[in-house]
């Protein structure tokens, strides 16, 4: 679309590349503009396909807003204001925007030495930098049927969390999380094979290296859910015992300057600059590294507009991932919880708007 030819080389197999067992969900708003922006007509009239649950009714004003509930109450403590938040599925995003594209599978990458040629080759390493966990350090999530009986009152209770984009709780006084988010519809009329995305958050003990086994993660994630009010409780003890439960610390860095060898290597999304949560950035970023591509001047100075594309979203990130550990840091105390920036900023683009405040 934009005249910049590209061969994508992938690690993984062609069958892992689609079929990856770890699935998840994303939020896109803000960042939907630089995918319309940069995918073709025919793409974008399947867009639609790539959402969570495609049924569902996101008309503008109605859920343009994330629900933030008390952990024991389930009382509704603000509504989280957003630009058209849908929730997107990983693994459906990656096929819609495979489509035409040359993807080369089971390929490694060589870093021995910089060729003359580099339109094949990228960093292996990431940028030279502290790389720290964030307050928040431990996340236990996992995409799952519920196993519930099929009751009257089971099917009110899986349809309530159908008919919502998500819906996130945190525990009074210790501040921790847990996330229900719809993962997959395959049939709006079957709930048995609806999918959920839970997600549950804490810092400090138990840590990854004590719940080493799947039976210790499902132990702790159905040990914690019973501290929670509905529908948190319910849904985490529906948890399947087969589930895997995935523990995942996070991690962020700051965006370094790196060697761009005039223009012929650069870096986007979270190899750039990883965050929680990063999928926004990363659009905007693939969005601004066409554009540089496909500018006349780039075709005279390679270098010069890379260089640029590199520096706004250094920039850019920068504020971005400095908002993000603002955001572990206070969440992670409910006295000053009520001042993090997803509080007072919203789903928004936050590096603009955190200028603006």
């Amino acid at each position: 679309m934009a005249g910049v030819s590209c061969t994508v080389f992938e690690r993984e197999t062609s069958e892992t590349y689609i079929t990856r067992p770890r699935e998840w969900g994303m939020t896109l708003h803000w960042g939907a503009e630089f995918v319309l922006k940069k995918l073709p007509m025919e793409l974008q009239e399947k867009l639609r396909s790539i959402r969570c649950n495609p049924y569902h009714d996101t008309t503008p004003g109605k859920d343009d807003f994330l629900p933030i509930c008390n952990g024991i109450t389930g009382e509704v403590m603000l509504k989280m204001a957003g630009d058209s938040p849908v929730r997107v599925s990983r693994r459906k995003m990656r096929e819609l925007f495979s489509e035409g594209l040359d993807i080369r599978v089971r390929r490694s990458l060589l870093c021995g030495r910089i060729s003359i040629d580099m339109n094949n080759t990228a960093p292996r390493s990431r940028p030279s930098s502290k790389t720290g966990l964030i307050l928040r350090a431990m996340h236990l999530w996992a995409a799952t049927a519920l196993n519930q009986e099929n009751t009257p009152r089971n099917k009110r209770f899986t349809y309530k969390l159908y008919t919502q984009m998500f819906k996130a709780s945190y525990y009074p006084e210790t501040t921790e999380m847990f996330w229900i988010s719809i993962q997959d519809v395959p049939d709006p009329n079957k709930p048995e094979t609806w999918l959920f995305q839970l997600v549950m958050g804490w810092g400090g003990s138990p840590t990854l290296e004590e719940m080493p086994a799947n039976a210790d993660r499902m132990r702790v994630f159905k040990e914690r859910a019973q501290w929670w009010g509905e529908p948190w409780k319910t849904a985490g003890l529906y948890v399947k015992e087969d589930t895997q439960i995935y523990g995942m610390p996070a991690t962020y860095w700051m965006p370094t300057i790196w060697d761009n060898h005039k223009g012929k290597i650069t870096l986007a999304g979270d190899a750039a600059h990883p965050m929680p949560p990063g999928l926004n950035n990363a659009m905007q970023d693939a969005s601004n590294l066409v554009d540089a591509l496909a500018n006349s001047a780039a075709r005279a100075d390679l270098g010069k507009a890379i260089d640029a594309y590199e520096a706004e979203m250094r920039e850019r990130a920068t504020k971005e991932v400095h908002i993000s550990k603002e955001q572990a840091t206070k969440v992670s105390d409910w006295k000053t919880f009520m001042d993090t920036p997803m509080i007072t900023l919203g789903m928004k683009k936050q590096a603009d708007e955190g200028a603006a405040k």
